[in-house]
């Protein structure tokens, strides 16, 4: 394979040239008049700065000097990048002449390097200087973006007044006029911006000044995501203003970044913020959205294996004007032009670049000679800590100036020029397209002549600088000279690198004169000889007619409306002929119908002209696919009665045309963040993961609509190691058709979807869950004859943020901790308010008594006249927690702490004496599971002491009455007969306790009638009482008196032998 032609080296142009984009490409386009590149721009924004109609551009470059660049850790560290940078632009300035340029820095201060505008130049007096370029590095100094703006605004007011004024600001995004940041500092920066948005802002605009912002490194995104809030307070105002100056409101960049009341008035664009995280991209990155009449390029990368790429096929390099390559993410190192994109790893001969570079550029100069079907191939090297994952490659190119200008002849069969051409006849039409050439596809170049009007087509030629037109003169009235035709040409393979955009304007100078047809005499009396009729069809576009029935197309094509008309000028007629059409390609037939829908078929004769009829298809196929693009040919023919006229044909092209499938599916989501549905609480759920996005999806008419969803998970953006597991993933959880995986759902016709339900794959780990990602959801309609469509796609913002969710186990012990600690606290308390009244505020009296068996029931002895105002009243002693009432101790008792039932009662007090076993009653009584005890807080007591009956004790008295009253006599209220209300059950347990198995009675509320009593006790042990006999029934007649049964410590009572008097009761 040989090499198509050696590019020289000085030709070769490294891809620094950083903001000759915003303006040297602007001019260019301007002062060649193209029009504006219709591909967009990488960054985003595509924004063209200059109007075509401009031929002036004044291009200021404002160059940040602050210590965050040029620092040791800047994104720049020295300039080296931006100095380079800066040479470049010099040198690309140098030869636009209609650009002019001024270079001033600034830090802490403005800098005026070269403030004044004027032409660039590289040699001799250069502007700007390599001094001016090298002390625009700066120093290690602050950034205040006032002083910035303010000296932009006096440098354009010097501008020329008709110039397209663009401002490059080259800064890292900080405002930062102070050491350190502090609320003082944040509160200036608010105040700046301010003022920024406001006045400063409107001089911009009256200065009709342009900004590109270009953020150099990643301080700016710090700044954004610190944990200062100062710090991000100062960035957010910077970035605020630098939104407000671009306009660019719909950057990436500032899409989190809050508004301030002063700057959200300024919607109108009047700029852009280019990003550069790796400064080594920041010339392509300025030069890109600026290819100002460049189209986008989209073959270059047609064949790539490993680092070389090659192009598809090219048209020749004499139609080119310039090609430009970016390359990001790495360098171009080699780059060779062959005949065929084929070519061997060996062939040809490899052109080295200089070390480093990412931008090739050929012109016009390096591209002539090239032959059509030549190819680009290239040799790229990836950064080692390049933000891409391999290098991205931006191709643009930009044809010849047009119109392309020719020179046309008409020849004769050998070749003679003619200058004059006889009316109504055929010739050959010869352009000379010189610089220009072939080959060219037939009808590729398509010419319109002054007369007659109609479009002539070329014939196809495959190499030369001549193509060959067939043109009838006509027959005009008086001679008709032509000198000028105009068209368009498309030349062979220019669809590969301009798309649609693939025709030249073409004008092509002649001269020539179709001559007037000789007039006829008097003097003959032959009739004019008959012409042919003549054939003529519209240029309308083609089209599809037809509906949809039962999920079958019933329809056809309508290439174009045609008529064969009577002679021009009146002439006779006479003969007859036909008209067909042939579809030389496609798969399509055709045929000629009339307007009433019959067919034209067998011969026309000269009463049927004129004749007007459709070309149209036979019917197309009830299902797709359709492939409804090819050429059509119409022909007339038609018989002289002496002679066979010249026949006469119409190209038709039918481009590709689409069917119109009724009801199409459809997919939008009105919401891009799904809503998680069992995560209410914050907490990673037992089961699987749920979420619902807001996204509506409707079946289609014919086929279905499948829906696919992919999930992606974002890395984590520092070394927390937070993130999502690899092992989350996401499928569909309900919907109609849907699959066994849940990797899809189909919709049918009249199906519908309010809402799409995801659910995780699995549950997933009991660990803390942070991180986002994206849910792509792809909708493609799966028409019936095997075609698939992407209508949708839909990107799905899934943000978790999940704690880890409770132990239940470890919850119940806690639990159970503060019940423990909450009951200790509670009896702790409950212990130390278990006190008996003082004893410093009771007197006290101790009666002695009998009891003694009656026929009419028990008798005390020794009570009968006992008075309380009678007695001898002494003071008490002993303590809170023991009272010494003669030989009674009272002790203060409380619960035991496992008596869970009883803690929260107060406490009571046990009454007991020196010698012998007693039973005790109390009033007031202490608790009932607390029989023969006394109430822990009284104001008076009464307590009968009766001693237990046993050997050796006959002396003692059968009991003791202790009764505590107050000192105060205002105070009391006991009365003798209460304590004869606490005998009396005492009597009655005394009487019951004659009965076997009967149990003793407290005496507590003993007073009121009717109502059981608790049994005194010796201890809390002792149990409940049996009912006790009404107390007006009289014992029996015929057994003896009861008397009290001799009771043990601890055992059962030992019931007399019947018959027997019971022994008497002696103490034990």
């Amino acid at each position: 394979m040989r090499i198509a032609r050696r590019l020289m080296p000085a030709r070769v142009r490294r891809g620094l040239a950083v903001c000759a984009a915003v303006a040297a490409a602007s001019a260019a386009a301007v002062l060649h008049g193209a029009s504006p590149a219709t591909a967009q721009s990488s960054t985003g924004g595509g924004y063209r700065p200059c109007d075509p109609a401009t031929r002036t551009v004044d291009l200021l470059l404002m160059m940040d000097e602050s210590g965050s660049l040029n620092g040791p850790g800047g994104n720049d560290p020295g300039g080296e990048q931006r100095r380079s940078a800066l040479e470049q632009i010099r040198g690309d300035l140098s030869k636009r002449p209609g650009v002019h340029v001024a270079l001033i820095g600034f830090d802490e201060e403005p800098r005026l390097h070269a403030p004044s505008f004027a032409p660039a130049a590289a040699d001799g007096d250069q502007h700007p200087s390599d001094a001016e370029i090298e002390a625009a590095m700066g120093a290690e100094f602050h950034t205040h973006y006032g002083v910035a703006l303010e000296a932009a605004v006096a440098a354009f007011e010097q501008a020329r007044p008709d110039s397209c004024r663009v401002m490059v600001w080259f800064t890292d995004g900080l405002h930062d006029p102070e050491p350190g940041f502090s609320e003082e500092e944040t509160r200036t920066a608010e105040d700046l911006r301010g003022r920024l948005c406001g006045t400063m802002k409107q001089r911009f605009a009256h200065e009709r000044i342009q900004t590109f912002a270009v953020l150099l490194g990643q301080s700016f995104q710090r700044g954004l995501s610190a944990s200062d809030p100062y710090r991000r307070g100062m960035a957010e105002a910077s970035m605020d203003v630098i939104r407000a100056f671009t306009g660019h409101l719909d950057s990436p960049v500032v899409a989190e970044v809050p508004t301030a009341p002063d700057c959200r008035d300024i919607r109108e664009r009047s700029g852009e913020i280019l990003t550069v995280a790796n400064v080594l991209d920041l010339p392509n990155r300025l030069i890109e959205p600026t290819l100002t009449g460049f189209r986008d390029w989209t073959d270059c990368e047609r064949l790539r294996d490993g680092s070389r790429v090659a192009s598809g096929e090219l048209p020749a390099g004499a139609f080119i004007e310039e090609i430009q390559v970016l390359a990001y993410g790495g360098e171009i190192s080699r780059f060779r032009l062959l005949d065929s994109p084929q070519a061997g790893p060996d062939d040809g001969d490899w052109q080295r670049l200089p070390a480093g570079s990412r931008r090739l550029a050929l012109a016009s100069g390096d591209l002539q000679g090239l032959p059509a079907g030549w190819s680009l191939g290239l040799e790229v090297v990836q950064d080692g800590s390049s933000e891409y994952r391999e290098v991205t490659l931006a191709c643009y190119s930009r044809p010849v100036g047009e119109p392309l200008t020719m020179h046309a002849t008409v020849v004769d069969a050998e070749g003679a020029v003619l200058a004059e051409l006889a009316a109504g006849a055929s010739h050959t039409l010869r352009v000379d397209m010189w610089p220009y050439e072939c080959p060219l596809d037939e009808a590729a170049f398509v010419l319109v002549p002054e007369y007659p009007t109609t479009p002539i087509r070329n014939r196809a030629c495959e190499q030369g600088q001549y193509a060959d037109f067939d043109y009838r003169s006509g027959r005009p009235d008086d001679a008709t000279r032509v000198v000028r035709l105009e068209g368009r040409v498309e030349p062979r393979f220019a669809a590969n690198l301009w798309g649609r955009q693939s025709e030249l304007v073409a004008e092509v100078a002649a001269d020539f004169t179709v001559l007037a047809p000789p007039p006829t005499t008097t003097t003959t009396t032959a009739p004019p000889a008959p012409q042919p009729p003549t054939l003529e069809c519209e240029e309308s576009p083609p089209r599809v007619e037809g509906d949809w029935q039962g999920g079958a197309f019933s329809g056809r094509i309508v290439a174009s409306e045609c008529r064969v008309n009577l002679p021009e000028d009146g002439a006779p007629t006479d003969g007859a002929g036909s008209v067909g059409v042939a579809a030389p390609s496609g798969d399509v037939t055709y045929h000629l119908e009339r307007p009433d829908g019959t067919r034209i078929t067998g011969r026309l004769g000269r009463d049927d002209l004129p004749e007007q009829f459709r070309v149209v298809s036979e019917p197309l196929a009830p299902q797709g696919p359709w492939d409804l693009d090819g050429e059509l040919q119409v022909t007339l023919d038609w018989q002289l009665p002496d002679r066979p006229a010249e026949p006469q044909a119409e190209r038709l092209v039918v481009p590709p045309l689409p069917v119109p499938v009724p009801d199409p599916p459809t997919l939008d989501c009105s919401d891009s963040t799904p809503t998680l549905v069992n995560a209410g609480d914050g907490e990673v759920p037992v089961d699987p993961l749920r979420a619902v996005a807001d996204c509506t999806a409707t079946g289609p008419g014919i086929g279905e609509l499948l829906l696919t969803a992919a999930w992606s998970a974002d890395s984590a953006a520092d070394d927390s190691g937070r993130g999502l597991p690899e092992s989350l993933d996401w499928r569909f959880d309900s919907g109609p058709g849907l699959a066994a995986d849940g990797s899809r759902l189909r919709l049918g016709s009249g199906e519908r979807l309010t809402a799409l339900e995801f659910v995780s794959t699995a549950p997933l780990d009991n660990a803390r869950l942070e991180g986002a990602g994206s849910l792509t959801v792809e909708a493609v309609w799966l028409l019936p004859w095997s075609e698939q469509r992407v209508i949708a796609q839909e990107d799905l913002r899934v943000e978790l943020d999940l704690r880890a969710r409770s132990n239940p186990w470890l919850a119940a012990l806690l639990a159970l901790i503060a019940a423990v600690l909450t009951y200790t606290m509670l009896y702790g308390m409950m212990a130390r308010s278990n006190r008996l009244p003082p004893a410093g505020g009771f007197f006290a009296t101790r009666v002695e008594f009998a009891t003694q068996r009656r026929p009419t029931g028990l008798h005390f002895a020794g009570l009968e006249n006992f008075s309380l105002e009678a007695a001898d009243m002494e003071a008490i002693s002993g303590t809170r927690q023991q009272l010494r009432v003669f030989d009674l101790r009272i002790d203060a008792e409380r619960p035991r702490w496992w008596q869970i039932a009883s803690v929260l009662s107060s406490g009571w007090g046990r009454p007991s004496r020196p010698q012998g076993s007693h039973s005790f009653a109390a009033k007031p009584a202490g608790p009932r599971a607390q029989p023969g005890t006394t109430a822990g807080q009284f104001s008076e007591l009464a307590v009968i002491a009766l001693t237990d009956a046993g050997p050796g004790m006959a002396d003692t008295p059968d009991g003791v009455a202790y009764v505590l009253v107050p000192k105060r006599r205002e105070d009391r209220r006991f009365e003798s007969r209460d304590l004869a209300d606490l005998l009396r059950p005492v009597g009655e347990l005394l009487a019951a306790e004659s009965t076997p198995d009967a149990g003793t009675t407290s005496t507590s509320d003993a007073h009121e009638p009717g109502r059981d009593a608790s049994p005194p006790a010796r201890g809390a042990s002792s149990p409940e009482a049996p009912p006790t006999r009404a107390r007006d029934e009289p014992p029996s007649r015929t057994a003896p008196p009861p008397r009290p049964r001799p009771r043990t410590d601890g055992g059962p009572d030992d019931s007399p032998p019947r018959g027997r008097e019971p022994p008497p009761r002696m103490p034990r």
